[in-house]
C-alpha cells in the first residue's frame, strides 16, 4: 500500500530540490504511471530486436526455422500474406485459358504429375480364372500392347495427371473391358447352345436312327486333322452348314479314306464298302481298277466276319 506523505508544517526547513525528471526510477508514485525511463538504444544494423517480438509468442514455435527467418513481426505477417497470395495463384485455381507452356509446367508439377511418362507406376487388376486343370489363377483383367501402353502415358502426362489419377482412371478402364470381355463369352456361349439345339434337330429328322453313326463319323474326321479346337473357337463346331459338309464328303470317299482307319472294326468299314460298291472301278468289269476294287472289298469282308 503507497504511503500518504504529509505537507510539511509551517517554519519547517524547505525541501531538497526535487531531482530532474530524468533520475527518477520508473515505478508507481501514488497509484500513477511514473516516468518512462529513456528508450534503449536500437540494435545494430536498424529494425526491431527479434527477441522481442518472438517473445510474444507461444514457446513452441520459437525456435521454428519458419518463424525465425523473420526478424520482426511486420516480416512475419508480409511473408505470410505472400506465401497466401501465391498458394491461391498458383496451387488451387486451376489454369487459365491463355496459360503458358511454362506455366502449364509448374502448375502440373505442383499437384504431382511424374517428371516423364514413363515414371507412372500402374499394375492391372486381377481377376481368378479357373483353367482346365482345374488350378484356380490370377490373371490381369486388361493386357495392354506395351505401343499402346506408351502412347496413353504420353497423353495423361501432357494433361498433367498424377499417379494417383492414372491409377484410377486405368483401373476403371480395366473393369469395364473385362466385363464387356466377360459378356461377350457368356453371349458367344448362348449363341452356341442355340444353334447346336437347332443343329441337332435338324439332323436327326434327316438321318433318323443313323444320326449317332453319322455323327460319329463326322467326329472322327474332324478329330483325325485336329480341328475341333478350332471349329469350337470359330463358332462353327454347331453350325448345320459345316458338319453337312463333313458328312457329305464322307459319303463320297469314305470315312476309312479320310481317316486311314480301315481296320474291319473301325468307325469307316461301312463306309468304305459303300464307297468300293459305288465307285466305277468296282462296277466297270472293264476299269482297270475293277479288280483291285473287288479284291479290297472281299478282304474287308474277310476280316471283319472270319
Amino acid at each position: 500500500m503507497s504511503e500518504v506523505i504529509d505537507a510539511p508544517a509551517e517554519g519547517a526547513a524547505a525541501p531538497a530540490e526535487a531531482p530532474a525528471a530524468e533520475n527518477i526510477p520508473s515505478g508507481d508514485l501514488l497509484g500513477g504511471a511514473g516516468v518512462d525511463p529513456a528508450p534503449a538504444p536500437a540494435p545494430a544494423g536498424g529494425g526491431e530486436d527479434p527477441g522481442s517480438w518472438y517473445d510474444s509468442i507461444n514457446e513452441k514455435y520459437r525456435d521454428n526455422p519458419n518463424i525465425t527467418k523473420y526478424k520482426s513481426m511486420d516480416d512475419f505477417l508480409e511473408g505470410h500474406l505472400n506465401q497466401a497470395s501465391l498458394v491461391g495463384k498458383k496451387g488451387l485455381q486451376p489454369l487459365g485459358p491463355d496459360a503458358t507452356p511454362e506455366e502449364r509446367e509448374a502448375f502440373y508439377s505442383r499437384i504431382g504429375r511424374p517428371e516423364s511418362p514413363d515414371a507412372y507406376e500402374w499394375d492391372a487388376p486381377t481377376v481368378e480364372i479357373t483353367g482346365e486343370d482345374g488350378e484356380v489363377q490370377q490373371v490381369p483383367m486388361v493386357n495392354l500392347e506395351p505401343e499402346l501402353m506408351s502412347e496413353t502415358m504420353k497423353v495423361f502426362h501432357e494433361n498433367g495427371l498424377n499417379n494417383d489419377q492414372v491409377s484410377k482412371v486405368m483401373n476403371m478402364f480395366a473393369e469395364h473391358e473385362h466385363a464387356r470381355h466377360q459378356e461377350g463369352i457368356d453371349q458367344f456361349a448362348n449363341e452356341q447352345e442355340q444353334k447346336a439345339m437347332e443343329s441337332k434337330t435338324n439332323l436327326m429328322q434327316e438321318w433318323g436312327d443313323k444320326f449317332e453313326t453319322k455323327l460319329n463319323a463326322v467326329n472322327n474326321v474332324v478329330n483325325k486333322f485336329g480341328l475341333a479346337d478350332t471349329l469350337k473357337d470359330s463358332g462353327l463346331a454347331n453350325d448345320y452348314r459345316v458338319i453337312k459338309m463333313f458328312e457329305s464328303m464322307i459319303d463320297k470317299v469314305g470315312e476309312g479314306q479320310i481317316t486311314g482307319d480301315m481296320s474291319p472294326t473301325g468307325g469307316g468299314f461301312e463306309d468304305t464298302v459303300k464307297a468300293i460298291r459305288s465307285s466305277d472301278a468296282y462296277n466297270n468289269p472293264m476299269d482297270p481298277g475293277h479288280k483291285a476294287a473287288h479284291d479290297k472289298l472281299i478282304n474287308l469282308y474277310e476280316k471283319r466276319y472270319n
